[in-house]
């Protein structure tokens, strides 16, 4: 058998029907690369993509996603060639919107939180930007206030 098949999720994958599979790579594939995108364009949004925020991104992208560093930085390098290809967050949000239920959403928003704490402050650009994802995503005050005090208690940040 390959070394394509001793990542776990391709075997579950391949033992699967054809069709099946081919739809669950893909839908495997777009999820990555939305999620990806969303916190690339939140750390990005102030036009200074530091190491601290990186770092963060290949974290949850490893965590989430259970991609090893060579992956994440495939996916990294992929969603940011897509942004520029006239792949907007408009894009991504449309399919993360379409294919995320509210758990999923949640997560991803407290992925968002933890981006823009890596350096432990919120910044008028970054608020502004989180506001704009928001948007996007048809997410809820309540939700949005919720995920940043679970990410600000996780990372000790409340007073």
């Amino acid at each position: 058998m390959s070394k394509f098949f001793d990542f776990p999720i391709f075997r579950k994958i391949a033992s699967s029907s054809p069709k099946k599979a081919k739809d669950d790579f893909e839908r495997t594939h777009q999820t990555q690369l939305a999620s990806c995108a969303i916190l690339l364009g939140m750390a990005k949004s102030d036009d200074d993509f530091s190491e601290g925020e990186k770092a963060r991104i290949v974290q949850i992208l490893q965590k989430t996603f259970s991609l090893d560093e060579f992956e994440v930085e495939d996916l990294i390098h992929l969603s940011e060639q897509q942004m520029t290809d006239a792949h907007g967050l408009e894009t991504f949000a449309r399919y993360i919107n379409e294919h995320y239920d509210v758990d999923e959403k949640f997560e991803l928003v407290k992925d968002i939180w933890r981006v823009v704490y890596s350096d432990e402050e919120l910044h008028t650009h970054e608020q502004e930007m989180v506001r704009k994802i928001m948007l996007l995503l048809n997410l809820d005050n309540r939700m949005i206030g919720n995920a940043k005090e679970d990410v600000r208690r996780e990372l000790g940040l409340l007073l």
